[in-house]
């Protein structure tokens, strides 16, 4: 639609006699027939003689679809001020034009596949690669920082899944390539065998993606490296709720033991329990064999763990490190297991007669991703649940020891580890991380404390509880 012209318009024969126009129509001064729309559009401009700009709608164009292409018309005066009206709405090409292209690869692509079957099995199987390849490279990241053998034992599973899928994608298309040619090769990818391998290998391709969705839940990773919310129990817990709930009790036993720049926690935590269902603590391994189904006495138990105890070395505590660079994690050797005389944690504390339907673990006292030794010196039986309790804190040494590289802010960062209360040989009731993160030329920059309760087996965390660990422990980081 173009501009009306200032010039007075010149006459035309009416295309039909006035009487001929139809109720629809309407004439405008120049005798032309028009339709009721132009008529209100001529009225309007008569009443409101500024340019107007119109925005126009396409035929095909829906409500949703907007352009800015504008449409202008002119009125016989012409003044400073422009009004808007928007009659419709055109639409952005952007999009269709994208969705086109994508077909048109998509049918490029096809027509690629018709000529060459294989290629189409070829570019699934490199896909598979691909993803696998990505999930090899998260386990050995994550493999660094475990210090547990289950942990280890569990994504080595993982690992294990991801090779044998492999083989049988390489398989699959070791099948193809050993397909008859048929006299088009256009008709070799409408066979029935190529339509069995290809549902085949698009099932490796989403069981990939599934397992490696199975992996981050189990095992994530945070800024600080491993995280401890794939460990920690899915139970009904609320971190500084707005109000009291009714249906849960007051539970702070993860938070009452941490210090950040010399102020304790003021977390206020409400669980529905205090403890999770029952979990099974696996065998019962002692010195090679399997106690599980061994009722001993008290008297028995003691003679068993004395004589276990006996050939290891003891505990080193406290120990203390002082880094200028990020943490270097140390080989596990040969395992917790072996390096504790072939006997795990569930049957050390089985001996100390302190299972109490918990998971049970050989902690650390000094983390392997942190330098510790994993062996009799600084092995301890523990929890599942405390071991949980403790990675944040571990995740944190090696995030304050990657700041400390910087030199020009920071000097050193030093941290001991200590246990307290023993029980037994390797039982103490209190395990502790203390750090220090001293600024270039004197004074401290970030200071914390905190203890863990190795052998409680009257709590577990909960997920909610590991992130605001996580995020409290973010916050203090913040400037580094």
């Amino acid at each position: 639609m173009g501009y009306f012209s200032e010039k007075k318009p010149t006459q035309h024969k009416p295309a039909v006699a006035q009487n001929q126009i139809t109720k629809k129509t309407a004439p405008l001064t120049d005798n032309r027939p028009v339709s009721v729309v132009q008529q209100k559009l001529s009225e309007n401009i008569q009443k409101n003689p500024f340019p107007i700009v119109m925005q126009r709608k396409t035929q095909d164009d829906t409500d949703e679809e907007i352009s800015d292409e504008p449409v202008q018309m002119k009125s016989s005066n012409v003044p400073q001020t422009h009004h808007v009206i928007q009659l419709g709405i055109s639409k952005n090409n952007t999009a269709k034009k994208s969705k086109n292209n994508q077909q048109k690869s998509r049918r490029r692509q096809k027509l690629e596949y018709e000529m060459n079957p294989a290629k189409e099995y070829l570019d699934i199987k490199n896909a598979i690669d691909q993803k696998i390849v990505a999930a090899y490279k998260y386990i050995k990241k994550v493999k660094e920082q475990l210090d547990d053998d289950a942990d280890v034992n569990l994504i080595n599973t993982y690992s294990n899944r991801f090779t044998k899928i492999s083989k049988k994608a390489r398989l699959t298309v070791r099948e193809i390539q050993k397909l008859p040619p048929a006299p088009r090769r256009a008709l070799r990818s409408q066979t029935t065998d190529r339509d069995l391998l290809m549902a085949k290998l698009n099932g490796y391709s989403n069981l990939v993606t599934k397992v490696k969705w199975e992996l981050v839940q189990v095992f994530p990773m945070n800024k600080g490296g491993f995280g401890a919310k794939g460990r920690a129990h899915n139970m009904e817990t609320e971190v500084n709720p707005s109000t009291v709930p009714n249906d849960k009790t007051l539970n702070n036993h993860y938070f009452n033991n941490i210090t950040l720049d010399g102020k304790t926690s003021a977390v206020k935590v409400y669980k529905k329990t205090a403890t999770a269902p029952n979990q099974a603590s696996g065998p019962l391994q002692i010195m090679g064999q399997n106690y599980t189904n061994q009722p001993l006495s008290t008297t028995d138990k003691a003679k068993l763990q004395k004589k276990l105890d006996k050939n290891l070395a003891n505990i080193n505590i406290p120990q203390n490190a002082v880094f200028t660079n990020t943490p270097v994690g140390r080989d596990r050797g040969d395992g917790q297991y072996k390096s504790m005389g072939n006997t795990n944690a569930a049957g050390y504390a089985w001996l100390l007669n302190r299972l109490g339907g918990q998971r049970w673990e050989w902690l650390h006292i000094r983390g392997a991703g942190l330098g510790g030794m994993t062996d009799s010196t600084n092995l301890v039986a523990g929890t599942r649940d405390a071991n949980t309790h403790m990675i944040p804190f571990e995740s944190n040494i090696r995030h304050l020891g990657t700041a400390v590289k910087n030199s020009n802010k920071y000097s050193r960062l030093s941290v001991t580890w200590s246990a307290f209360g023993q029980i037994a040989k390797y039982a103490y009731s209190k395990i502790t991380i203390s750090w220090t993160l001293f600024k270039k030329g004197g004074g401290k920059k970030a200071t914390g404390y905190v203890s863990f309760d190795p052998l409680d087996t009257s709590n577990n965390i909960s997920k909610n509880e590991v992130d605001k660990i996580e995020e409290i422990l973010t916050d203090i980081r913040q400037g580094l």
